[in-house]
């Protein structure tokens, strides 16, 4: 999750991760994004082996990930591009879901007709 701004007074459960970064290189929203990449989740999923089903990561083993890094101007094109295609997505499952229930709706008047 991304907190762009302090919480004071607040606690934090034990198995949270607080990540403080350099805005003068990176760009928090860059880095929410990267995290929750394919690339990222192998990194962290790849090698736990869980009995429980509960997928945890430790600081040291999330300093060790591989996470690429571009230059911060690069990392906020590449955020603007991401967000162009996340709507771009968004409204074709909208056009996808009018086209379905217009083929339905469709199919009832052939039946409608076909019987009348």
């Amino acid at each position: 999750t991304l907190v762009q701004h302090d919480l004071k007074d607040h606690a934090y459960a034990g198995y949270i991760i607080r990540v403080r970064l350099h805005n003068e290189y990176i760009n928090a929203r860059y880095i929410n994004m990267v995290m929750k990449s394919n690339l990222i989740r192998e990194q962290i999923e790849g090698p736990i082996r869980t009995t429980t089903g509960v997928k945890n990561i430790n600081s040291n083993e999330l300093m060790g990930l591989l996470v690429p890094l571009p230059p911060k101007n690069e990392q906020g094109i590449i955020i603007k591009k991401i967000n162009e295609i996340d709507t771009t997505l968004s409204n074709l499952k909208v056009s996808i879901q009018s086209a379905q229930q217009t083929q339905v709706h469709l199919a009832d008047a052939l039946t409608d007709a076909a019987i009348n």
